[in-house]
């Protein structure tokens, strides 16, 4: 009678095992907060996981360093990041090709283009352009970020 009642404890968690649907873990370069962008693609998130029926999607949103960990392990499946990052992580990971890239809208206004920003106090009358930043000292996000410093340096080199 044990061996029996075991044996169905034993089935049904099988059973239950083999019910359960496959899962991919999405990852997705957190580039302002993560609840933001948790927000931002969640939508995605329930869009695929009502429409594809024989696997579900788990977001994972990772700042930068979180990202490259998961990497390393492979524990993501399909990659959200920007084009700086993905260019790096292609040559050291699993990942094997690009398969979509993310075409904004703003105003009404398509962009599938990258780039950053420098900005001064309006009271600073010495840099009017990226000529003037020459011997100057200047702030940013950090060398691996794409639109908070790479772009920059970019155009400063042009």
């Amino acid at each position: 009678m044990r061996s029996l009642m075991i044996s169905i404890i034993i089935l049904l968690s099988l059973d239950g095992a083999l019910l359960a649907k496959p899962s991919l873990k999405f990852g997705v370069f957190a580039y302002r907060s993560k609840a933001v962008v948790e927000q931002e693609y969640q939508p995605l998130m329930d869009y695929l996981n009502k429409n594809l029926k024989e696997t579900s999607i788990e977001l994972s949103v990772l700042q930068r360093d979180e990202l490259d960990d998961a990497l390393q392990k492979n524990r993501l499946d399909i990659l959200m990041t920007n084009p700086s990052h993905y260019e790096i992580i292609r040559n050291y990971n699993m990942f094997s090709r690009v398969i979509a890239t993310m075409v904004r809208i703003q105003d009404g206004v398509k962009t599938d283009s990258f780039g950053g920003v420098i900005i001064t106090s309006a009271s600073n009358t010495s840099v009017n352009t990226i000529k003037d930043l020459k011997n100057k000292s200047i702030a940013m996000m950090g060398a691996k970020s794409l639109g908070g410093y790479q772009a920059q340096v970019y155009e400063c080199l042009q």
